[in-house]
């Protein structure tokens, strides 16, 4: 995502789910303007902090979830103004406790497929409840000036 294989302006649609927090913010959403073309569509759907953490949650947060950084829907914004983007708009926002409370997935554990599978959900389990208030996501649209 932060060097897409394709040729400036050859983009209309671009729907990034659940990855760009992952990677260099800044250089991703660089890389998606470049390719879309003028007036195309920029779709995230992204892990967003609902509240300012303190550092060590925040650090805790991060170093599991291999983030380089944790950004408020503010910082969010800013990132899509920054690189370009204009007409950004939210159109969905939800805390994970939310979702959770509202899903309708089965209640039944997954098998694990091995004991480090087991201990990495149980880790991604214990953090959601934890920070359940704390961590949400965004769904945003940015479009190409």
């Amino acid at each position: 995502m932060e060097e897409l294989p394709f040729d400036d302006n050859s983009i209309d649609l671009i729907i990034a789910e659940s990855t760009t927090a992952f990677t260099d913010i800044q250089k991703s959403l660089s890389e998606f303007y470049r390719v879309l073309k003028l007036k195309g569509i920029l779709l995230s759907i992204d892990m967003t902090a609902e509240t300012s953490l303190d550092s060590a949650s925040k650090k805790e947060i991060m170093n599991f979830y291999h983030l380089r950084e944790l950004l408020k829907q503010s910082e969010w914004l800013n990132f899509f103004r920054q690189n370009g983007f204009s007409n950004v708009k939210i159109l969905r926002s939800s805390t994970v406790l939310e979702e959770l409370m509202n899903s309708s997935a089965p209640n039944s554990p997954l098998q694990p497929l091995n004991e480090s599978l087991e201990r990495v959900m149980d880790e991604h389990y214990r953090l959601i409840f934890s920070y359940g208030n704390s961590l949400g996501y965004r769904v945003y649209r940015a479009s190409k000036k």
